[in-house]
């Protein structure tokens, strides 16, 4: 009798579960904890493109994420209460087709309200010159752009990748952060700068280097960075990211830029820093850069970036650290003084408010599936 009984009340939790849109996880009284998942257990993530995307199809992948989207209240799920510092789950930015003057959406249904979609065409026009814009959210990839292939000048957004591959050199024990370099005139480049204002001779470590190039975009600190460690690794990195801009050459330090490789550099900038100290330790100094256009249009949030101006080019690229993450890379060629920075300001202001836009799209798509359970 007690082993009917027990039949009896298994029976009916497991009839319960089904049509409470339960898991196998809830039968055997597990809790599902967004924090317990161990993305990078989970999978083993390459910068490589080919194999970003097979790691995206597979099984593994998409039963973690039906765990978690299964029901938030039943699973005890509660995405807003996840610090952005633990998402280990990396984006995975696909080359999907743009056409040229259009702002179109990627790898989802939603569709920006027309409100929205007006105010940022009246600003992209308003400005009569070239624009280029490119978002990522980082949780499942939705992206927006608005001719994120057409080329500029990198100015000091090309920085960025470039001290990506020091530290990657860092990390692997090819050079240290205690290495000596003396300042020389050769290396002096006008523009934003402190190392020049000091006595030729003055030795400075490859430490005190990055955070003059990072920190204060210093000009001079990166041609001493470049000159002592550029070689062709440097541009083997861009090719397996996928990038088909910001290479350089020996004698060439700033090169040409699009917002889309810009966006692949920042994915694997996220990802080196989950990877490793060094990796840790550069998102921090990107997180604290003296001067940002994003940082200073949405200061409600942490940004990490690296902004670039020069001539008639203005831009910003980086991550926004909001509620759920997103990459974000501006450019513009309407400049040619620090005014230039407004466009890019507002831009970022209007990519915020997409994010916003698609996030509440999202939660409603969540709660009418609730609903109808």
């Amino acid at each position: 009798m007690e082993k009917v009984l027990i039949t009896i009340i298994l029976s009916c939790k497991v009839i319960y579960i089904f049509f409470m849109g339960g898991t196998w996880n809830q039968l055997l009284d597990k809790e599902i904890s967004y924090k317990q998942v161990d993305y990078n257990k989970a999978i083993n993530v390459e910068p490589n493109l080919e194999k970003m995307a097979s790691i995206r199809e597979s099984s593994i992948i998409d039963s973690i994420l039906n765990e978690i989207t299964l029901g938030q209240q039943k699973a005890k799920v509660n995405i807003k209460n996840v610090e952005v510092n633990e998402i280990n789950l990396l984006p995975h930015i696909t080359d999907d087709i743009y056409d040229s003057g259009k702002l179109c959406v990627q790898n989802s249904k939603f569709q920006i309200s027309d409100g929205l979609l007006k105010e940022i065409y009246e600003l992209i026009n308003c400005y009569g010159a070239r624009t280029s814009f490119y978002a990522v959210n980082m949780e499942d990839n939705m992206t927006l752009g608005y001719n994120p292939d057409i080329t500029f000048q990198t100015a000091s957004t090309v920085k960025s990748p470039f001290v990506l591959y020091v530290y990657k050199k860092i990390d692997e024990g090819k050079v240290y952060l205690d290495d000596k370099i003396s300042y020389d005139p050769r290396f002096y480049i006008e523009g934003a700068g402190l190392v020049s204002s000091n006595p030729v001779g003055t030795e400075y470590t490859l430490e005190e280097l990055i955070f003059y190039t990072i920190h204060y975009s210093d000009n001079t600190s990166y041609n001493m960075l470049h000159n002592y460690l550029w070689d062709e690794g440097y541009n083997d990195m861009l090719r397996d990211l996928g990038c088909k801009e910001f290479y350089l050459n020996k004698g060439y330090i700033w090169g040409r830029g699009s917002t889309r490789s810009a966006a692949l550099i920042w994915q694997e900038i996220y990802n080196f820093s989950k990877q490793c100290e060094s990796g840790q330790t550069y998102l921090d100094i990107l997180k604290d850069t003296e001067h940002s256009y994003i940082r200073n249009s949405l200061s409600d949030y942490k940004v990490a970036s690296k902004y670039g101006w020069i001539q008639e080019h203005c831009h910003d690229t980086g991550i926004v650290f909001a509620d759920k993450p997103y990459i974000i890379a501006i450019m513009t060629d309407n400049g040619g003084s620090w005014s230039g920075g407004e466009q890019v300001m507002k831009i970022s202001i209007c990519i915020d408010k997409v994010m916003k836009e698609y996030n509440q799209w999202q939660n409603d798509r969540i709660r009418y599936k609730d609903n109808i359970k």
